[in-house]
């Protein structure tokens, strides 16, 4: 009785399951830090993952790590894709942007209202690190035009690609797409921007040159909504806790490339930070922490309740 139980329920969440919201209602408990919520959909004919990812604010990396078993450009007809649209806020003042790198996600806080929008991001592959730090949305352009440094054109020489000394604005080849938000770091080097219309289930890996991409729609919601001088907070939180209702979550991610400043968080250290943020009368499961640990899957997991 209880698998046909799951099976309906399974079958309703298939049939009913919504395109992915970017905007949460921020828990009334500021202790009650998860939003959103686990999706499974079954796959089209023809339709690959990060189609789906896509059509629920994922990014590429996740999707892969949501579903080892299924081949991201060909998944079997029929198959069941599981898309984790269930985040953990980060353990950041709630303001502004705060851009947590290793978890390649942006969490935007609108300004006196209770709600959270939250998107996939793309950061600097190594070598081109997307710098840490606090600093402000310094100016905004529509239909910006790349001009690529001769840093940048000198890997495109290599490639064999060289690319234009500059592409204008509204050519569907602009790497920045249509909008762009300027940050102040390093006299404005780096920007939050679309992507050309090929480049768009890239988001959600370490690619760029340091700029933080985002899939066209997420930015152009991002640039109307965002005032000039904003606070950006970026980050590189490998570990969140988060509790929602009487569950308690941890997440742990890893970086998709190795970089030398990353250490995976230890059993005691997830279990300090479980306690701390559960309070007291909670049940930990250790076990479970170990396999979240051992994952850095970057997936939201249940690991104890509260009482």
């Amino acid at each position: 009785m209880s698998n046909i139980i799951s099976l309906i329920l399974l079958s309703l969440l298939l049939i009913n399951a919504p395109l992915g919201a970017t905007e949460y209602v921020i828990p009334s408990d500021y202790s009650d830090s998860v939003v959103g919520k686990m999706h499974y959909v079954r796959v089209k004919r023809g339709q690959h993952l990060y189609e789906i990812a896509k059509n629920y604010d994922i990014g590429r990396n996740l999707v892969i790590n949501s579903n080892p078993g299924l081949d991201p450009n060909n998944p079997p007809e029929g198959s069941i894709a599981v898309i984790p649209a269930l985040h953990i806020l980060p353990d950041a003042p709630r303001t502004g942007i705060v851009l947590n790198l290793i978890e390649l996600r942006l969490y935007y806080y609108p300004p006196g209202q209770n709600v959270v929008h939250t998107y996939p991001v793309s950061i600097g592959k190594v070598g081109w690190e997307t710098p840490l730090g606090v600093t402000k949305i310094a100016s905004k352009a529509y239909k910006p035009s790349w001009n690529p440094p001769e840093s940048i054109k000198q890997e495109f020489i290599k490639a064999g690609d060289p690319p234009p000394s500059v592409v204008p604005g509204g050519d569907p080849r602009n790497p920045l797409g249509n909008h762009a938000l300027r940050l102040g770091f390093d006299h404005g080097a780096f920007l939050l921007h679309g992507v050309a219309p090929t480049m768009r289930y890239t988001i959600g890996s370490r690619v760029s040159h340091g700029c933080i991409r985002l899939y066209p729609e997420d930015v152009e919601q991002l640039y109307n909504s965002v005032p000039q001088g904003t606070e950006v907070r970026v980050i590189d939180q490998s570990m969140k806790v988060g509790k929602s209702g009487k569950h308690i979550y941890l997440q742990v991610s890893e970086p998709i490339q190795e970089v030398t400043h990353y250490r995976r968080p230890t059993m005691s250290e997830a279990m300090n930070e479980l306690r701390y943020k559960s309070g007291p009368g909670a049940h930990i499961n250790e076990y479970a922490v170990e396999l979240v640990i051992r994952k850095a899957d970057g997936i939201p997991h249940i690991v104890g309740y509260t009482k």
